[in-house]
């Protein structure tokens, strides 16, 4: 039988996000309790605007990139909450061009998102959860889900399952 993998709420900065791998919900049902319950244990929630320049990876800036891209010591263990924080952060310009690109096709709505995956002892991303439901009916969600699932972290001895708020402002 497989082990479920705990949740672990990160307090960071982000989210990902999966194209419809979970069910629609209305607005004020569960994905409202889930939201209240991720901030109300000290998320900090990423907000992103609609502006003409969210379409580069530049807007994350070379040290964060950097920081993000070489460990400052060669990690062994567990993943940690920091280790993944900073890799989402990285993937924040990626993130910006899945908004750009929707809202070049579709006018998009303001709303929350929240994404959850797990990182397997491999280091790969799996099991990509988004929910958003004002974004049901838009391209953002899909592309947000491929860029999570192709992070790669470092191989750990146990997997991490993480989720993450984002808001977003509408175009």
């Amino acid at each position: 039988m497989a082990s479920k993998v705990p949740w672990m709420m990160i307090v960071g900065t982000f989210a990902a996000f999966s194209g419809c791998s979970t069910p629609a919900t209305a607005p004020g049902s569960q994905f409202d309790a889930e939201w209240a319950r991720l901030v109300g244990s000290g998320a900090t929630v990423q907000h992103l605007d609609s502006s003409p320049q969210l379409g580069n990876n530049a807007s994350d800036g070379v040290a964060g990139l950097l920081s993000a891209a070489i460990p400052e010591t060669p990690a062994q263990g567990p993943l940690t909450a920091p280790e993944v924080d900073r890799a989402m952060r990285s993937r924040l310009g990626s993130i910006r061009m899945c908004q750009a690109q929707a809202e070049r096709r579709e006018r998009l709505p303001s709303g929350k998102i929240i994404v959850r995956f797990e990182i397997g002892t491999s280091g790969s991303v799996d099991n990509v959860q988004v929910e958003g439901p004002q974004f049901d009916r838009t391209s953002l969600l899909s592309c947000i889900s491929s860029t999570v699932r192709h992070m790669q972290f470092r191989p750990s001895p146990q997997p991490f399952a993480a989720a993450y708020p984002f808001i977003f402002a509408g175009s």
